[in-house]
């Protein structure tokens, strides 16, 4: 029997402990110390390419190695003389500093300390507007919703603040905007809930790209101090409970019968009255396509940006709105196609804000909405018949041919009722 070294039986005892699949800061110990052992090179670049967790580098006290969710970056960690707290400074950004620029940096750095206190280089002035400006410059390439975002920044942020430095914004200042984009949300006749939560998402990726900590990185960034705080970390937008008064069968009606009579633009008027017929979200409607029209099972399948297909019945009524839309229609693979731009998708705000002007014009609630009618024409469906109402469109998995029939019925029940109600107010 061969007798193993000292050192073939630690680099066995090594193997086998990472054979038990141990992972973390535990497993890249397990791989360092085998590295020393064989004599590898142990700080490469590659090695810390491969690190799951924060490294600490031992022969260079205070040179930290940290391993975040989407950034990597070197640190000087260090403890003021009289202080008991550490600080830390960032000396660059992995993998564009690699393993010997970082130790040159950390020599400088110490070296600096030594002489006195570390501080960063004061950070460049910039104004609100000059950020939005470099932002929408890289969004433009590495943002697919830049355009809304476009339409958000240049809003209120740039209209009030532009003039301001950029450093200034606070969470007094986010969490303005953020109800200002409530509330012009609610103005478009929605809830405010989805604007607020967007303009969140976009003002925090705003500070974090431009302190350069965002994928993909920004060119020349960081435009502001990484050390700077974003303004929008702990800011949680409170769902707001609808506690107001539903909608009644009476204002649908009304409304019904000023959308039939009023002389406005007769697409947009058609996608609200098939949502109204088929109480389905308008986003459903602006999507569909002509291919996806059965005319002969009386459906239409759509499918979302995921590839994700949904299905829905069509009454009656909206199959010969349909026809008479397809004897008149222009060449486009969409049924209701963007006004200037034939190959695109009627934008769902242009019968969001038609709705909100007949709403207005005939003195209805805020309250009466889309999402608000296809509540209503449930709770009737509900309450008149037996049969499940199901959350309209059907996704395939959930929908089966019986179904899509005894929704189909509930829908003519809810549209004849609809006809009445018409004549009755």
């Amino acid at each position: 029997m061969v007798k193993l070294t000292p050192k073939q039986q630690v680099l066995m005892l090594l193997d086998e402990a990472l054979a038990t699949g141990v992972r973390g800061r535990v497993a890249t110990i397990l791989k360092q110390a085998k590295a020393e052992i064989e004599g590898r090179p142990i700080a490469d670049d590659s090695f810390y390419a491969q690190a799951s967790s924060d490294l600490s580098d031992p022969d260079r006290p205070g040179l930290v190695f940290k391993v975040g969710k989407h950034k990597r970056r070197w640190i000087y960690r260090y403890t003021p003389p009289g202080k008991r707290s550490t600080q830390q400074v960032t000396l660059g950004h992995f993998p564009e500093m690699g393993v010997e620029a970082a130790r040159a940096a950390w020599e400088q750095a110490r070296s600096q300390r030594e002489q006195g206190p570390v501080t960063e280089p004061a950070p460049v002035e910039m104004s609100v507007k000059e950020l939005v400006e470099r932002y929408l410059d890289y969004a433009r390439h590495s943002r697919p919703q830049w355009r809304q975002e476009q339409r958000l920044l240049e809003g209120d942020l740039w209209e009030q603040y532009g003039e301001s430095d950029a450093h200034s914004i606070d969470r007094a200042v986010i969490e303005l905007l953020l109800e200002q984009a409530r509330q012009q949300g609610q103005r478009r006749g929605g809830h405010g809930q989805r604007a607020a939560e967007h303009a969140l998402q976009c003002y925090r990726h705003l500070f974090n790209v431009a302190r350069g900590i965002a994928e993909p990185p920004a060119p020349e960034s960081p435009w502001l101090s990484p050390r700077l705080a974003n303004p929008c970390e702990g800011i949680h937008l409170r769902r707001v409970p609808n506690l107001d008064r539903a909608i009644t069968l009476s204002e649908v009606g009304r409304y019904l019968k000023a959308l039939i009579r009023l002389p406005v633009n007769e697409s947009i008027k058609q996608v609200l009255m098939l949502q109204l017929s088929l109480l389905l979200p308008l986003s459903a409607l602006c999507r569909m396509r002509w291919q996806g029209v059965d005319w002969k099972q009386g459906r239409v399948v759509i499918e979302n940006e995921k590839g994700e297909r949904r299905t829905f019945p069509l009454t009656d009524q909206a199959l010969e709105l349909l026809q008479q839309r397809k004897r008149k229609a222009i060449a486009s693979d969409w049924v209701f196609p963007a006004m200037k731009v034939q190959h695109k998708a009627l934008p769902v705000a242009y019968p969001t804000q038609l709705l909100v002007a007949v709403r207005r014009h005939i003195e209805l609630p805020d309250q009466f909405t889309s999402e608000s009618i296809c509540r209503l024409g449930r709770e009737w469906l509900r309450n008149d018949s037996p049969l499940p109402v199901l959350r309209l469109p059907i996704k395939d998995e959930q929908g089966s041919e019986l179904q899509l029939v005894a929704i189909k019925g509930q829908l003519e029940q809810w549209n004849r009722y609809l006809a009445n109600l018409r004549q009755s107010v």
